[in-house]
This record gives C-alpha cells, structure tokens and sequence, in this order.
C-alpha cells in the first residue's frame, strides 16, 4: 500500500509524496546497500583487474582510432569549402 495523496483530476498524474514515503524509501535504499555490501565482501575483486585493465586500453585504442577516423573524413571535406 502506497502512502501518499494522490491528485484527482482528468489529466493529473503526478503524486505527492506523503508523510512516510521517504522513511519507506530510505528503508528500502538501506536494504539494497546491505545487500550489495556482502556481495562486496565476498567477492575477491582483484581477479577482475587484469581484465578490467586490458578492456579499458583496448577502449582508449578504438577510441583514439575512431577520433583519427573521424578528422580524416572531415578534413577534406573542410577544405573543399
């Protein structure tokens, strides 16, 4: 059940939050935190780093490659003006 006003009227659909909406969603907020919080303690997140490290680099390539494409195109097209 939801707490809360609610507006009435034809073409009204926002809600007024209402006196505990935000205890209740504070209270949801912290149970999703502890969750996540032992998930955390038992993973050994360094097994991840190596991968993590060679995903970012090979980002940055396709990333800096994409720029140069992108200027090589343009370029000629600048100069054509």
């Amino acid at each position: 059940m939801r707490c809360g006003r609610r507006r009435h009227g034809k073409h009204s659909k926002a809600t007024e939050p209402g006196l505990f909406d935000y205890e209740h969603r504070m209270k949801k907020l912290d149970r999703g935190l502890d969750l996540l919080r032992s998930v955390n303690a038992g993973i050994d997140w360094k097994i991840f780093r190596q991968d993590l490290e060679r995903s970012v680099e090979k980002e940055a390539r396709v990333s800096a490659a994409t720029s140069v494409m992108m200027w090589l195109i343009e370029v000629p097209n600048i100069h054509s003006d």
